[in-house]
């Protein structure tokens, strides 16, 4: 095509389509939209989530979104989507939806939904006036490659965090299951109570958290999927 002037004029540089993969193949970006859209929303735990990004990266695509529109970063340090951020939800999910269908091996499927439930767990936990001091929990899934069995949920006064390694702390509680179960619970498939009565969900150690695992575990509600 021409304009007035008889020159050619590139179509592709005013495509929607070809305007919005500039911005979202830039590496990260998904991903960073993913911890926002799941409600992490300071720099510190957007990167937590984030393992393999530095934070100078982090930072220029936080800000390269903040000039695309889809986040703001408010004086209090925290980042919001706007509207055209949370517009992007369900392309996420379809996105992550289609690779887990077409091109993620079984094996590394499994470690990365592991990943992903344990995150959202580590996500909505939250520590409850029963709680004092540090309380650790470690979560053993059986049925999955060794490196992604155990996982330890840390509650003190910095707030929550999970960890992939065995911090070295003295454990409160066990929480022993297959992964398929814990994750049939976590996505509403059924509830923690009855899991728990099934005998699919074993809880060992401190009474009192055994008793509140409700409160602090603190799973949404959502629909079965």
């Amino acid at each position: 095509m021409e304009d007035a002037s008889g020159s050619e004029i590139d179509l592709g540089k005013y495509c929607p389509l070809t305007m919005s993969s500039q911005l979202m193949s830039r590496r990260w970006t998904f991903e960073i939209i993913r911890e926002l859209l799941c409600e992490s929303s300071r720099f510190n735990s957007i990167a937590r989530g984030l393992p393999g990004i530095s934070r100078s990266l982090l930072s220029t695509r936080l800000t390269q979104l903040e000039q695309a529109g889809v986040l703001t970063h408010l004086s209090s340090g925290v980042y919001r989507l706007t509207d055209a951020g949370v517009a992007l939800g369900p392309i996420v999910r379809g996105l992550a939806e289609w690779g887990e269908h077409w091109l993620i091996p079984e094996a590394e499927l499994v470690g990365a939904k592991i990943d992903f439930v344990m995150w959202d767990v580590r996500q909505h936990a939250k520590r409850i006036d029963e709680m004092s001091g540090r309380i650790v929990i470690c979560f053993e899934f059986a049925g999955v490659p060794v490196e992604k069995s155990k996982h330890w949920l840390v509650f003190d006064d910095q707030g929550t965090d999970l960890c992939y390694i065995d911090p070295g702390f003295d454990i409160d509680l066990y929480v022993e299951s297959k992964f398929s179960d814990f994750a049939s619970v976590w996505n509403g498939n059924t509830t923690l109570a009855k899991a728990i009565a099934d005998d699919l969900i074993t809880l060992h150690g401190d009474r009192g958290l055994t008793l509140s695992v409700e409160k602090w575990l603190s799973i949404p509600k959502r629909e079965p999927c």
